[in-house]
């Protein structure tokens, strides 16, 4: 049985195991920064979007008012932009005491108020 060369868009030719070589090395350019990043706790836009039960419209309006910090991470793929998750965890934690905060206040406005 013979082995024919495959012919990639390029035009080269390439054997079976070079074709597999080609195309680990493709998957471990586009994966293995994202992945990396993740490693050292950096999250995606939509991640923090599902930790802080909010839209990603609204990430990017917080990273625009400068209460979250953006990350940008150059991949074969493009530019991948992340947060870090422990940024991310600290603003939830300072939302839901000031949430609380006014919250307790307009609790003694009421009671004051006689409601």
């Amino acid at each position: 049985m013979e082995i024919k060369p495959i012919q990639l868009g390029s035009g080269e030719e390439y054997n079976f195991t070079q074709v597999i070589k080609l195309y680990t090395e493709r998957i471990m350019r586009a994966t293995l920064l994202p992945i990396s990043a993740f490693t050292f706790g950096y999250i995606t836009i939509h991640r923090a979007a599902d930790i802080l039960n909010v839209s990603v419209d609204y990430i990017i309006d917080l990273y625009r008012s400068k209460e979250l910090h953006m990350y940008s991470l150059t991949t074969s793929q493009g530019i991948a932009v992340f947060l870090k998750k422990e940024e991310v965890l600290a603003w939830k934690e300072e939302n839901y005491k000031k949430r609380c905060q006014a919250l307790d206040e307009l609790a003694a406005l009421s009671q004051e108020s006689g409601l």
